[in-house]
């Protein structure tokens, strides 16, 4: 899957969303561009959403609540470029 030449959008619960990443950097690697977005169906809330490569997402995640007041949260993983 690391070689993958498209972005990927997976969807997460919350209270995995922290292993989920993890494994993400471990898989991906941890320069890999990524987005974690939350709450996206919520009526009338604002969406957050932590952008940079894995490793950044890893250390803004360990500042979040893993039980997280979140509906749902979705991961959007750049894939690498066409040689």
């Amino acid at each position: 899957m690391k070689d993958l030449n498209y972005n990927l959008v997976m969807i997460d619960r919350p209270k995995r969303i922290h292993a989920t990443i993890d494994l993400m950097a471990k898989v991906f690697g941890e320069d890999r561009n990524a987005a974690l977005l939350t709450d996206l169906t919520k009526n009338g809330g604002l969406p957050e959403v932590f952008r940079g490569t894995l490793a950044e997402v890893v250390k803004k995640m360990k500042y979040i609540d893993p039980v997280m007041k979140y509906i749902d949260v979705a991961i959007v993983v750049e894939g690498i470029p066409d040689p």
